[in-house]
């Protein structure tokens, strides 16, 4: 290398240096006093209710003649450290950083903030680097939705449910149409609010509602606990009017309420306004408005009647019971080992029942879920999420109704247990299928079209439809998950252009499949002859 090339890489190498002691110098943490300042406020009111959030936005200021480099920033409640972050600044720069916090229980709590709070760095005035806001959380009024309905039901229902609750709920009711999950039972009510509660899911936590009807109207009340305060209804029913939903609302004052009523029209109002830390709703169908009718309020219904049956180590998603002139019935729905399980309970029934997954052997049916006399409950159930439904007679006073929802996978290895206990109870009886298939398909590699497969008890059903022009004659099926399969003799003669309908047993390593399993890919052979030739078809399903 000449001695000219040699000052130039020197030249280089010197620009390189200067380059990262000039990064260094001024992301490196300074070693003399930092002017820092640290101001914190509350984006809301302070005066708030539980499951309420507060947003504070914390400023951090660097006054100071150089940079410094992650200096920590610690947020406490009532002295207990709950956040910390980090923050690089340029000098005389400025960053906010916004906490959020969902307060769960009434009480005063002091949020504090503070600027470096290990003692890290040479901070030249600490107490400029920290701020405090005091918070209170009021306490929620008793949840009394029943309070805002008319006196002289005929009949009622009341019921408590959480977000989860309301999803599995409104899911249960939409997609199998269980009447015990019916909502308001005004169809235009429910066009109003259940989409506003799906929207609202995430900032939802209790929902209270009471219903009764009356030789001419019917009315329903809500009660919503939650991060949404003020005026939502408003806001929905504004965004609905815009879509010409065929709805209006204004706002009126009736007994010191700030009140927005909603027309949906066919004489159904709705009445809405925020108190005590709900969102309070009155529906009411019949020649009064929602307005009118709360002036006669104070409803005999006595709320919250909720029986619960027991359920080892089961999370509460909503509960419920109705009330006509006939009896009562209350209903629970838990989570429970990963599953979910509704169970109701009838009262002045003779007997009880067992609902539950189904299991077919030796021409028997049984029920994962089962009861005991009197009012416990044994569940059974196994990991996993999926529905299955079927019915047992038992022993007991009571009528004890209970849906399952759990992963049939599993089933096969806790068949035997379940039966042995259903044994011992005497609880053993017919079944009833629940079938599967909210979007299942099939195919086959054949002129043969597959569709609508659907599993219960164990067998798959399918349609075929023949699109040859000659007939078509089925000598066997095989259907299985995986390993050893079994082939099932079928004896079906298909005419050209004709539909027909198979229903074949399908295996998991050589055992019957149980249960009505979710999410299931099954492999499908088919032997066949047309004109005097035999054929083999392979195909599969797929069961929702």
């Amino acid at each position: 290398m000449n001695t000219k090339d040699r000052w130039t890489w020197i030249v280089i190498a010197i620009v390189i240096v200067a380059a990262i002691a000039a990064i260094y110098l001024e992301t490196r943490p300074n070693t003399s006093a930092i002017d820092v300042s640290l101001k914190a406020q509350v984006n809301g009111p302070q005066n708030i209710y539980p499951f309420q959030s507060v947003i504070f936005p914390i400023t951090l200021t660097n006054y100071g003649g150089s940079a410094f480099r992650d200096l920590g920033v610690g947020v406490f409640i009532n002295g207990n450290l709950t956040e910390a972050y980090n923050v690089t600044l340029p000098q005389h720069n400025s960053t906010t950083i916004n906490f959020t916090e969902e307060f769960k229980y009434p009480g005063t709590f002091k949020v504090s903030f503070t600027a470096d709070p290990s003692g890290l760095f040479p901070i030249e005035n600490r107490s400029a680097a920290t701020s405090a806001v005091t918070i209170v959380v009021q306490q929620e009024q008793a949840p009394a939705p029943a309070s805002n309905l008319p006196q002289g039901q005929a009949t009622e229902k009341d019921s408590y449910m959480n977000s989860a609750g309301y999803l599995t709920e409104s899911y249960l009711r939409d997609t199998y149409n269980i009447s015990a999950f019916g909502f308001s039972g005004m169809p235009s009510v429910d066009g109003f609010f259940e989409p506003l509660l799906n929207l609202t899911y995430n900032y939802t936590h209790s929902i209270y509602t009471a219903r009764a009807t009356y030789p001419n109207a019917s009315a329903f009340s809500i009660w919503i606990q939650g991060a949404l305060i003020g005026n939502i209804t408003a806001v929905w029913a504004k965004g609905l009017e815009s879509m010409n939903k065929n709805i209006s609302y204004t706002f009126n004052d009736i007994g010191g309420r700030n009140l927005t009523v909603v027309t949906l029209g066919r004489g159904t109002t709705i009445c809405s306004w925020y108190s005590g830390g709900w969102i309070k709703s009155l529906a009411y169908e019949g020649q009064k408005g929602c307005d009118a009718v709360l002036n006669d309020t104070g409803s005999s219904i006595a709320t919250q009647k909720f029986s619960i049956p027991i359920i080892s180590n089961s999370s509460l998603l909503a509960n419920l019971t109705t009330s006509t002139d006939s009896g009562s019935q209350s209903g629970v729905l838990s989570y429970v080992s990963n599953s979910i399980v509704y169970i109701s309970e009838q009262d002045g029934a003779p007997g009880s029942a067992c609902f539950g997954l189904v299991y077919n052997i030796s021409n028997v049916s049984y029920c994962s879920t089962y009861t005991t006399s009197g009012r416990d409950v044994l569940v059974r159930t196994t990991r996993g999420s999926f529905l299955g439904n079927a019915t047992t007679s038992s022993r007991g006073y009571r009528n004890l109704t209970v849906l399952a929802l759990v992963n049939a996978s599993l089933l096969p290895y806790q068949t035997q247990e379940n039966v042995a206990l259903l044994q011992s109870f005497n609880a053993i009886g017919s079944g009833t299928e629940f079938v599967s298939g909210i979007s299942s398909t099939c195919s086959f590699n054949t002129s043969l079209s597959c569709y609508s497969p659907a599993l219960a008890l164990g067998n798959l059903t399918m349609r075929f439809y023949n699109k040859l022009n000659e007939t078509v004659n089925v000598s066997s099926m095989y259907c299985s998950e995986s390993g050893a399969g079994k082939y099932y003799a079928v004896n079906a003669v298909i005419p050209a252009s004709s539909n027909y309908t198979v229903k074949i047993p399908c295996y998991d390593n050589g055992a019957l499949i149980t249960g009505v399993p979710l999410g299931l890919t099954l492999n499908l052979r088919m032997n066949y002859v047309v004109s005097g030739k035999n054929y083999m078809a392979v195909g599969s399903a797929y069961v929702v």
